[in-house]
């Protein structure tokens, strides 16, 4: 009841939401029990952070809860809370808390498929309207807010200090001690939970005068014992009580939630938010402000004349025109951001050079802040940007864009390095997660309801829905556990029966992480006083582990399907897209001028075993090469499964696409230009990362040799006979160091005697698609298409920012 208006409040009891979680045996192999500290070297002096468990948060409170009881077991409790709209049209919302535990590997939590996260509440979401004075509406808000979640969270008090017993889906017992860890949420939340002002930073407590003016990474945070002595003056009256807050830097607000739980401190607890500091804040103004430096006209024709990419968007009516952009398109614009203001004069014969390194300073900090595992070196790397930007920013001031730079979502970003050597990586607590929860958690169960008294039902509709998924995941778990029994029941003789069970664990994949050390831990007993392995981390390499290791975590996999196999870097169609071209229509239609002589070629330097041979040599002997044949199969796609170049955590695989395709027509009868990708291709010393190695080349058709052929061109059987070939026109090698402004890579066509420079390269030399953004200068001509774009440009820049994986390679 406040204000003579009653709210209701839909939760669960947090408790058991936590049991759940931990105890759900689809997670039993994944958890992390104890703090690590992984190294890429075994001198140790290279940290490696990615989970939470990898972080000092977590290494603080095991020691805080080993020096009152040795044995237990830290369970991080993440709130994510975001107010959301239910209908387009109206003024329905709902205001979702969601829970999960860190214990949890990042990799679920992110995938609300694994059921990681739960919703633990639905707080009122009111807004007072009969509270007239607004001033008094805000503060009653905000305590509505906080006496909510306190009643939702107050089990973690007693729980937090004394533990509970956890059961592990394993059946192994534990004492756990839940803490509230991290809150998750925007700007907006982030002052509502801390109880600051707007307008000032939620974590530290820099005046106002001071935000954006500097990167300073070591800045204390607030002081959480002057808040919680602030708080404890309420008995002495209302203004003795507001006098105090003030002073203490927060508003007067009525206990907190976050006021008597164990080992939290709030203003730790505020991490980075990439969607809304960064895609929708910080760079939403940068591109502001380039357009009002520069103009919407030339900013959109360049748009509209970039090259095409399987990772980009293209934005074939420019920017400017944009509404309701999400961050989504703010990340697409990133990816071009530099191509729309390299070579643009400013106006009134300005310096563009401080502007270009503010721009490049920002997408470095945007991209490093985003790997999904940091090094000691890289987090160097994150400052280093952010100084960057600082020294160059004031570009926009003399230009008359700003005034001032007090904007909290910039300051913060000097607080992502400690967050990050705290809590892990920030895709361990980044909001788009959460958003992506509203659909599951509020928006389809609201669309289930008569959308009148809707709450009641959609926590019904859950309800129902939960268990009708855990059955499901249950009935998964028993086939696939009547397997391993069957396999494991059908061996006549222990070591039949140790062969089997063997084979069966080495099934289950891993994570790789190659030449990771991690350091011993202190011993945490069990209650029962018996040391238990499982709460020790591997401490002899992390390249291979089983099932129930805490030093390396296995591959993550749908319960209930076999263990994906690892897809080959290489992926080719079956049957190809075009079938018999002549050699005539593969120079006309596809672009191949010198098809047959570079050819030739190929199979005179592929049957020199020795690699002597001369180029001059080389011309005489492929004018004698014979080709049983004139029309070969082509293929206008190649699919590429690119690893994560930084190689400290193989998680997944990100697919990239190179298109190949001649002019066509569409089944409406319309014309489709054509389009030939460009690519970098590994010259034979290419590694993970760096440019040495690679050239860049643009393919122009991709095709294979008839197996008729095979026997008369490669008669040596010594000699691996090729399968895919593409036929690609070079560019320039990579110059020695990037440019100092933009720090891209400036390359131009590999001519001779004014005719370009192609050869046939096997398809398993290409490494990954290449974005070129096109030199255009001062003033992009108009004659220029996107579609024609690397016909009509002489030189080019190699784009770094094309995607993350890109970005850790060329960078």
């Amino acid at each position: 009841m406040v204000a003579g208006e009653a709210f209701e409040v839909y939760y669960r009891d947090v408790l058991e939401c936590i049991k759940a979680l931990f105890g759900d045996p689809e997670f039993a192999p994944f958890l992390l029990t104890s703090p690590e500290r992984h190294f890429t070297n075994e001198d140790e002096t290279v940290r490696v952070y990615f989970d939470m468990n990898t972080g000092e948060w977590w290494w603080s409170v095991q020691e805080a809860l080993d020096q009152r009881q040795e044995g237990g077991t830290v369970i991080p409790v993440i709130i994510s809370s975001d107010k959301t709209q239910l209908t387009m049209i109206g003024n329905k919302s709902a205001y979702p808390v969601y829970m999960t535990i860190g214990n949890l590997p990042k990799d679920i939590r992110c995938k609300p498929s694994r059921r990681g996260q739960i919703l633990l509440a639905y707080l009122p979401t009111s807004k007072l309207k009969h509270i007239l004075n607004k001033a008094a509406r805000r503060r009653t808000l905000a305590n509505l807010y906080h006496a909510c979640l306190g009643r939702v969270l107050a089990p973690l008090e007693t729980a937090g200090y004394d533990g509970l017993p956890v059961s592990s889906g394993d059946g192994l017992v534990r004492r756990g001690h839940p803490i509230f860890a991290v809150h998750v949420g925007d700007y907006p939340e982030q002052l509502l939970v801390t109880g600051c002002k707007n307008g000032e930073c939620p974590k530290c407590p820099i005046p106002r005068t001071e935000l954006g003016q500097a990167s300073d990474t070591d800045r204390p945070l607030r002081s959480l014992q002057m808040v919680l002595d602030a708080l404890a003056t309420l008995d002495e009256g209302p203004r003795e009580y507001t006098k105090a807050c003030r002073e203490a830097g927060i508003k007067p607000l009525f206990h907190p939630f976050w006021e008597h739980l164990p080992y939290t401190n709030v203003f730790e607890a505020i991490t980075p938010d990439i969607l809304h500091q960064l895609y929708q804040g910080v760079v939403k103004h940068l591109i502001s402000w380039i357009q009002e430096a520069y103009g919407s006209d030339e900013i959109d024709a360049r748009c509209a004349r970039l090259p095409p990419n399987h990772s980009l968007r293209h934005f074939a009516s420019g920017i400017s025109g944009l509404s309701h952009v999400t961050g989504q398109e703010h990340q697409h614009m990133c990816r071009i951001l530099l191509a729309l203001i390299i070579g643009l004069p400013l106006p009134n014969g300005a310096s563009p050079v401080r502007l270009v390194r503010a721009t490049r300073a920002l997408l470095d900090f945007l991209y490093l802040a985003q790997y999904p595992a940091h090094t000691s070196d890289t987090l160097e790397l994150l400052d280093g940007a952010l100084e960057m930007f600082h020294a160059n920013k004031g570009v926009f001031v003399d230009l008359g864009i700003r005034e001032h730079f007090k904007l909290p979502k910039l300051h913060f970003l000097g607080h992502y390095r400690r967050c990050i050597e705290l809590y892990g990586t920030t895709d361990n607590y980044d909001t788009q997660f959460s958003e992506r929860l509203h659909i599951d958690f509020t928006k389809e169960a609201y669309r289930a309801t008569n959308h009148k008294d809707e709450f009641s039902q959609m926590t019904i509709w859950l309800e129902r829905r939960e268990k009708m998924q855990q059955h499901e995941a249950y009935i998964a778990w028993r086939l696939q556990t009547d397997i391993i029994l069957t396999a494991v029941g059908d061996a006549s003789s222990t070591s039949e029966w140790s062969t089997s069970l063997n084979l069966l664990l080495s099934a289950l994949p891993t994570h790789s992480l190659p030449q990771l050390s991690a350091r011993p831990q202190p011993s945490h007993a069990p209650p029962g006083g018996a040391s238990n392995p499982l709460n020790h981390p591997s401490t002899t390499g992390l390249s291979r582990a089983s099932p129930n290791s805490q030093g390396g975590r296995p591959r993550l996999y749908p319960k209930g399907t076999t263990p994906p196999t690892r897809r080959p870097r290489l992926q080719m169609t079956r049957h190809p897209s075009a079938k018999a071209i002549p050699f005539g229509d593969i120079a006309a239609k596809y672009g191949a001028k010198y098809f047959r002589d570079a050819l030739a070629r190929f199979v005179v330097e592929h049957n020199d075993l020795t690699s002597t041979l001369t180029h001059v040599e080389i011309e005489r002997k492929s004018a004698g090469v014979y080709f049983p044949f004139r029309k070969v199969s082509v293929f206008h796609r190649i699919k590429l499964w690119i690893d994560d170049p930084q190689g400290l955590l193989s998680l997944t695989q990100v697919a990239d696409i190179v298109h190949v395709q001649p002019a066509r027509k569409n089944k409406y009868d319309n014309a489709v230009p054509a389009r030939f990708d460009t690519v970098l291709i590994n010259t034979g010393t290419g590694g993970p990362t760096g440019t040495s190695g690679y050239r860049v080349a643009q393919v122009r058709v991709v095709f294979k040799i008839p197996d008729s052929a095979m026997s008369v061109l490669f008669p040596n059987h010594a000699v691996a006979r090729p399968e895919h070939l593409a036929y690609v026109e070079w560019f320039t090698s990579f110059p020695s160091t990037p440019h100092p402004d933009h720090g891209l890579y400036k390359i131009s066509r590999s001519l001779r005697r004014g005719d370009r420079i192609a050869s046939i390269v096997p398809v398993q030399n290409i490494a990954r698609s290449c974005h070129l953004f096109p030199d255009f200068g001062a003033a992009v001509p108009r004659t220029w298409a996107s579609s024609t774009v690397l016909e009509d440009c002489t030189s080019f820049f190699v784009n770094s920012f094309a995607d993350r994986n890109t970005y850790k390679m060329i960078y």
